[in-house]
């Protein structure tokens, strides 16, 4: 077989294997770990281009649209005015019998998260953020900039109006799609204790799955509000992962080798309790990857003494939700 020489393989292959990944945060004495997780948490912040989006303007006002009541809980629309000239879609589910804690509930691609809802002619689901409501938690639900109606309009191309058409945007501008999702979860949890105070802000737990558990690995390692996360089919490595195959655009950030992994960025809000959940036969982000990532999460918790507050979920099945353990870790760690 001849060598080709033409062949970027080599070249990017061993510029990964050299690239930092976070060596200094595993390589950390429990002493030293929380100033290198300040650090890296500000650089984070720099990549991500959260300073940019801050810069485009304030929060604007919060406009109640419409309330339903269904059986064990009802459903709360809201927009909210979160940049000039953009305003962000959320739904808040408050239960019946609520137990005085809230979760934040980040969907990945798809039809958006007003497809997880009843719809107004009462038609019931039993979707996971319902099921959440029924268990007794208030449940956040925003609808994502570049998922369901929250897209580029004036895209030439309609198949790319989502995430790959912002995004595209974003990065000429020395921003990210992963950072403005941040910015819409962290504006959002500042405004939703003041217009709805049904809505228990003290306790936050975070779960995301697929796009969803991209986005919840940064708030997890950035947003202090969180107390505990579930990240759903996402965690991995770059390489075996994001870096193997097709992966949609906003799951890239300029830069993020230099800072971490994967698990060294998820890390980032370790101790903090954390169930990594993924199905053994994911084609996207494929089960050694998978392993790879727990590992090293593993390390980091049982170097703070906290391996009791990092759990693995592996089930039988691919790129799909489980919930045999979600309600299980949210009783006992959260």
């Amino acid at each position: 077989m001849s060598y080709n020489f033409y062949s970027l393989d080599t070249l990017l292959s061993d510029w990964y294997a050299d690239a930092p990944k976070g060596s200094d945060l595993m390589a950390a004495t429990p002493e030293a770990f929380p100033a290198v997780v300040a650090a890296k948490r500000a650089r984070l912040t720099e990549l991500l281009g959260l300073e940019k989006l801050c810069a485009l303007g304030p929060v604007g006002e919060t406009r109640f649209l419409w309330v339903q009541e269904h059986e064990g809980y009802r459903i709360w629309s809201y927009d909210l005015d979160l940049l000039p000239d953009l305003a962000l879609p959320f739904y808040l589910l408050s239960p019946d019998q609520p137990n005085g804690k809230t979760l934040l509930y980040l969907n990945g691609h798809g039809p958006g998260v007003a497809a997880l809802i009843p719809g107004k002619d009462g038609e019931e689901t039993d979707s996971l953020p319902v099921q959440f409501a029924k268990a007794g938690y208030a449940v956040i639900l925003p609808e994502l900039v570049g998922f369901g109606p929250s897209i580029f309009d004036s895209h030439l191309n309609p198949e790319e109006r989502g995430c790959t058409a912002i995004a595209k945007h974003l990065l000429l501008h020395g921003t990210t799609l992963a950072g403005l999702r941040v910015l819409e979860c962290e504006r959002l949890l500042d405004v939703v204790g003041q217009v709805a105070p049904h809505i228990p802000m003290e306790k936050i737990a975070s779960y995301g799955m697929s796009g969803g558990a991209m986005l919840n690995s940064y708030l997890f390692a950035l947003e202090p509000r969180l107390d505990a996360a579930i990240i759903a089919n996402y965690p991995n490595t770059f390489e075996k992962s994001i870096l193997a195959m097709h992966h949609c655009l906003c799951n890239y950030v300029p830069g993020i080798l230099d800072l971490g992994d994967m698990a060294q960025i998820i890390a980032l809000g370790a101790p903090k309790p954390l169930l990594i959940s993924a199905g053994t036969v994911d084609p996207i982000f494929p089960l050694e990857g998978t392993e790879i990532c727990w590992a090293d999460l593993e390390k980091v918790y049982t170097k703070l003494g906290a391996r009791e507050k990092c759990e693995l979920e592996l089930f039988e099945g691919g790129h799909e939700i489980s919930n045999a353990r979600v309600f299980g870790f949210l009783e006992k760690q959260f």
